[in-house]
């Protein structure tokens, strides 16, 4: 009986506290009260914590400019450029890596050379799988295909270093003087 007793007084006192204090301190009234029924009894509270993650990819690509002074001796090779992926998505990732010409000559744009992209699969953390499912391509002018693309995917969250290497597959001596272009988009999508 002498916990109903205590909690009779403590309505008792709320009561008589509750019309005579301001709002702070009918606040105060009300924790004492609470403080009063909570003590005899056990009580437990329970408090749910949520992270809502946003699915992010990223694609980094080399700061490095490469000119035809730059090629492999005796090929028409560039050197490899490692190119950095990374994605959370449970999916994984796709990246495709284009080129939407073959190499073009600046100043006379109907002289072109085949383009050639390679791809490989470099330094990989995470709990992806990375795999190169189009491993080469190239332009073919003589047969009207001036794109040539390659893709690299993962199957799920992770991080790959992805060497690329670009090649303009026409002999050098057979090149007409003058400076040539061609541009690499790597495009990332989840699948």
């Amino acid at each position: 009986m002498n916990a109903y007793m205590q909690l009779v007084r403590s309505f008792r006192a709320a009561a008589t506290c509750l019309p005579k204090c301001r709002v702070l301190g009918s606040f105060a009234c009300l924790l004492g009260f609470s403080a009063v029924l909570t003590a005899s009894e056990r009580t437990s509270a329970r408090q749910t914590f949520r992270l809502t993650v946003p699915v992010t990819s990223n694609v980094a690509v080399p700061n490095v400019e490469r000119d035809v002074e730059h090629l492999v001796e005796g090929s028409g090779e560039f050197p490899e450029h490692v190119w950095s992926l990374e994605s959370n998505s449970p999916s994984g990732l796709v990246a495709d890596f284009s080129v939407a010409t073959a190499f073009t000559h600046q100043d006379y744009p109907s002289i072109q050379h085949d383009a050639r992209l390679r791809v490989r699969i470099g330094n990989a953390t995470g709990l992806g799988q990375w795999t190169a499912t189009q491993q080469e391509d190239a332009t073919d002018r003589e047969a009207g295909d001036q794109r040539a693309n390659v893709q690299v995917r993962s199957d799920a969250p992770g991080r790959a270093a992805v060497a690329l290497q670009v090649s303009m597959m026409d002999e050098f001596h057979s090149l007409a003087q003058g400076r040539y272009s061609t541009t690499v988009v790597c495009t990332i999508s989840m699948p």
